[in-house]
């Protein structure tokens, strides 16, 4: 006897193991992780950006502000 033929329990693995034997079986539930994958680093190379965008204006804000509170007069 195997596993997928065996009758299901009654308990909250019930629904597992219903897909894994349509997985299996049925060739149902074909998904493909691409579009989670390119979601992913399209949004982490944003926040990236994000992240280097503010940090550059800060530190030119923070040297103009060395510039006018103590100019270095060469």
């Amino acid at each position: 006897m195997s596993i997928l033929s065996a009758p299901l329990p009654n308990n909250e693995n019930t629904r597992n193991v219903k897909l894994l034997s349509e997985h299996y079986t049925q060739g149902k539930h074909r998904g493909s992780a691409t579009p989670v994958i390119i979601g992913f680093l399209v949004s982490t190379l944003i926040i990236l950006g994000l992240v280097a965008f503010i940090s550059f204006k800060f530190l030119q804000w923070f040297f103009q502000y060395l510039d006018k509170v103590a100019p270095l007069n060469l």
